[in-house]
């Protein structure tokens, strides 16, 4: 049930995610949040946050209390969609409605309560957070995963790539052929690269899209 419910957020709220990253950052972001969740439940545990108890004279503990779950990077997925639709309304248990912001303040507000007392799935709850807080730095600083673009593209000579966004949403080529001494191609580019697609004017996507038909 509870790898269920995992399945549910992903199937209600990633797409909202994978659309603004683009698959291949999205993936990168998911997995990478997941990590960072089981990061902190480690830390938190060696710790002893957790009443852990240690064979004496060592740190290995004296009994393993493992983590298992895909919450972390469905909790990163609630962080991304609180910032790019705040206002999107969703249904607490299908039935209280609410803005995604407060949804998703509200998720972490409880994963922080059990955290500080120690409550029901604590460690649990901790994963939720180091996936929450790293899926936070990464929409603040988009930039982090611009090397998936670079590995992606190969950047070659006199050449850039579109991108994958503007490919599925306008059906262009995913070539263009633009010679890098187009002051205007490149900035548009830049831009992309650097706050993603969803950043530019509407002038800006027009003046791509017929790039990419010459």
């Amino acid at each position: 049930m509870h790898l269920f419910g995992n399945m549910l957020g992903i199937f209600f709220f990633g797409h909202f995610a994978e659309r603004w990253w683009g698959s291949a950052k999205f993936l990168i972001f998911y997995l990478a949040s997941g990590v960072a969740g089981a990061l902190l439940y480690v830390m938190l545990f060696y710790v002893g946050w957790f009443g852990t108890e240690f064979i004496p004279g060592t740190m290995i503990p004296s009994s393993y209390i493992p983590l298992v779950g895909a919450s972390a990077g469905i909790f990163a997925v609630l962080v991304c969609v609180a910032f790019i639709a705040p206002n999107l309304r969703v249904l607490l248990f299908f039935v209280i409605p609410m803005s995604m912001r407060t949804f998703a303040i509200g998720a972490l507000a409880f994963a922080t309560l059990m955290i500080l007392t120690n409550g029901n799935n604590a460690g649990g709850e901790a994963g939720h957070l180091g996936g929450a807080i790293l899926g936070f730095i990464l929409m603040k600083n988009p930039r982090i995963l611009n090397f998936v673009d670079r590995w992606r593209s190969g950047r070659k000579s006199g050449r850039r790539v579109v991108d994958a966004k503007v490919v599925r949403e306008r059906k262009i080529r995913p070539r263009v052929n633009i010679n890098l001494g187009d002051s205007e191609i490149d900035r548009i580019l830049d831009k992309v690269s650097r706050e993603g697609i969803q950043s530019l004017t509407p002038e800006e996507k027009e003046t791509l899209l017929k790039a990419s038909h010459e």
